[in-house]
């Protein structure tokens, strides 16, 4: 992360023993809700400081990977960890009845947050997320000329090359 070690990659700083920062990352957010779940469940002192220890430094370490999906995911599964653990269903529901007009304020300005958190989160590498989306683009096209019966066995690379050749001929 600093430079003291030599990274697999050229381009990226932080690869772990992987080629690229995702799977590595995806790998951490793996991992970060299963020490929130110790932290929030352990009783033994030793095992409850090791996951606090390790959830720091997934923290610290998490957005030097660079990867979107591995945060969404981290944030995602932290957040259902701590309501299973804390909350739940019955303190939800009661909640939910007891303050209606809070409740419906506080999910407005969720969901606000959340608009603008994936929106951060697409403009951080806007040139990568377009990409995917031409690729799923161009994959739904192939898919389409075929989709009932396929390409077969190894055949979609030459159908997607195909499709590809089309769409950008097409201008």
């Amino acid at each position: 992360l600093h430079g003291f070690e030599g990274s697999n990659h050229s381009l990226f700083r932080l690869t772990g023993d992987f080629y690229n920062p995702g799977p590595y990352s995806g790998y951490l957010a793996l991992v970060l809700p299963v020490c929130l779940w110790m932290i929030l469940r352990q009783t033994k002192m030793y095992l409850y400081y090791l996951a606090w220890g390790t959830l720091l430094a997934i923290i610290v370490v998490l957005p030097a990977g660079m990867s979107r999906t591995a945060w969404i995911a981290a944030a995602l599964s932290c957040a259902w960890v701590y309501w299973v653990q804390r909350i739940g269903w019955k303190k939800t529901k009661t909640y939910i009845y007891e303050f209606k007009t809070l409740t419906i304020v506080s999910s407005v300005l969720v969901l606000i947050s959340v608009a603008g958190a994936l929106t951060g989160i697409f403009l951080l590498k806007k040139d990568s997320a377009n990409g995917r989306l031409l690729l799923w683009k161009i994959t739904e096209q192939a898919i389409m000329e075929q989709p009932w019966t396929g390409t077969g066995l190894g055949g979609f690379p030459a159908a997607y090359a195909e499709t590809q050749a089309q769409y950008f001929a097409s201008g």
